[in-house]
């Protein structure tokens, strides 16, 4: 559950509640400034509803993201070459892995699995917000 700190930055439920200090504060991991939660701790905190919001939608619509090509940069990916370590289009793997000297790349269809960024503590995956 996104918590919302008076100084606005936002965290989740369990990593603030390590952050509880002299019992009636919780220090920001972000900017140090204290908030005061008293005697009942996290659970007096503000749920920061835009991000649960944001969070739902990505459940119902998450994005759909086309990786393109490691050597054009416009077509979508189909190829990943383990020796070049990069996932490129049909037509470049073609061009690039015709030349001799690439003889003995073995490029697979089975593309490279992508890592994701995720929390350290609950390995979910991070979600970064931006405002202007």
């Amino acid at each position: 559950m996104p918590k919302m700190l008076t100084c606005a930055h936002t965290f989740c439920y369990e990593c603030l509640e390590g952050k509880i200090s002299n019992k009636f504060f919780v220090e920001c991991p972000e900017c140090k400034r204290e908030t005061f939660v008293g005697d009942v701790g996290v659970d007096t905190l503000s749920d920061n509803k835009a991000i649960l919001e944001y969070l739902e939608d990505l459940k119902k619509n998450p994005p759909k993201t086309v990786a393109t090509c490691g050597n054009c940069n416009e077509k979508p990916v189909a190829i990943f070459c383990p020796e070049c370590n990069t996932e490129i289009c049909e037509q470049c793997s073609n061009q690039v892995h015709g030349l001799p000297m690439f003889k003995s790349h073995n490029p697979t269809s089975d593309l490279k699995p992508k890592t994701e960024n995720n929390c350290k503590e609950h390995n979910e995956k991070l979600v970064m917000l931006l405002a202007r």
